[in-house]
């Protein structure tokens, strides 16, 4: 019986799990700053802790409800809480690392922000939040944020708005509504002669169908990978098994892209319970897509590209690794 590769010829990639976490945490000592991008891709209660090691939490209380809190927890760690999301659950949070702003959406579509910072008093500094700001409610629930060169993107159960937050406007994504959990992100063009030029966005629609649009919110084209995502999956390169590649075609796939997160320096990524997808969406192809149950935790910003998961009884660190024949 002939051997079947367990890459076939028209892949250039796969995903390898290691069985260390050495390179994922000395890159991490390097730059502590990276600490500060990193969050929890799960869904907590209000109200939201905003804590001086740039650590996100969420916790219920019993406690009457304040709008603002300055508590110095039980290692000496400085948290600010806000209660301006009471009684909803947080949906989403990310970043704006140039500020040190976190922006928070909840069930009920409210987004609002926090700012952490430091005052020097005498020889010490202080550590402060600033007081929270309330940017937008939403029709919907919010499913993701995103935040990139001023402008927050909000993708909620029906549609996919743009906000320039320092002018306090705000777009609409495309004109047609959705029904469903679909995420959104920005799309860096840092590459070649797309340097400079501004980011891209690009939205889930049903039927494994993503918007490319521009920063201005303007749809640009759709991608269809309903199709593409007929062919079979990748195996998961893993110390634990032999990989085993099946070539049997698949039957297209409808998949509600629930996430999309920037990946790499040309790519998405999505996943669902089963199974981790990734597109080069410039091109319009499926990079790889592998079986693989569990959830993901965080994305380092890493080189080369990292994904840090969750499976069913361990916590799995794996590489998009070029394949070399």
């Amino acid at each position: 019986m002939p051997l079947i590769p367990v890459v076939p010829e028209n892949h250039s990639h796969v995903l390898a799990e290691f069985d260390c976490l050495d390179p994922l945490l000395s890159a991490l000592r390097l730059d502590s700053g990276r600490l500060k991008k990193m969050l929890m891709s799960r869904v907590i209660s209000a109200p939201v802790s905003l804590v001086q090691r740039f650590v996100l939490s969420g916790r219920t209380t019993s406690r009457p409800p304040r709008k603002r809190q300055v508590k110095t927890l039980s290692d000496g760690t400085k948290a600010g809480v806000s209660w301006e999301h009471r009684g909803q659950t947080i949906t989403s949070l990310c970043w704006d690392t140039s500020t040190l702003r976190v922006f928070v959406g909840d069930a009920g579509g409210k987004v609002s922000f926090l700012r952490a910072g430091s005052s020097k008093l005498g020889k010490g500094s202080t550590f402060v939040i600033f007081p929270v700001q309330t940017v937008t409610t939403v029709d919907s629930r919010v499913v993701q944020l995103g935040y990139q060169d001023g402008r927050l993107l909000v993708s909620s159960l029906s549609r996919c708005y743009l906000c320039d937050t320092d002018r306090e406007k705000f777009w609409r994504v495309g004109s047609k509504e959705r029904d469903g959990e679909y995420g959104a992100c920005f799309y860096p063009q840092n590459r070649g002669l797309l340097v400079g030029q501004p980011p891209l966005l690009y939205s889930a629609r049903p039927g494994s169908r993503i918007w490319e649009a521009s920063f201005n919110g303007e749809v640009l084209s759709t991608h269809q990978f309903k199709q593409p995502l007929a062919c079979p999956p990748l195996p998961l390169i893993t110390y634990r098994d032999e990989p085993h590649y099946n070539p049997a075609q698949k039957s297209p796939q409808s998949i509600a892209f629930t996430k999309l997160l920037y990946f790499g320096d040309q790519n998405l990524l999505t996943w669902t319970d089963s199974a981790i997808y990734i597109f080069t969406p410039q091109n319009g192809q499926v990079l790889l897509w592998t079986e693989v149950k569990g959830v993901l935790i965080l994305l380092p910003p890493q080189i080369p590209p990292t994904i840090l998961w969750s499976g069913e009884a361990n916590v799995e660190f794996m590489n998009c690794c070029v394949v070399w024949k």
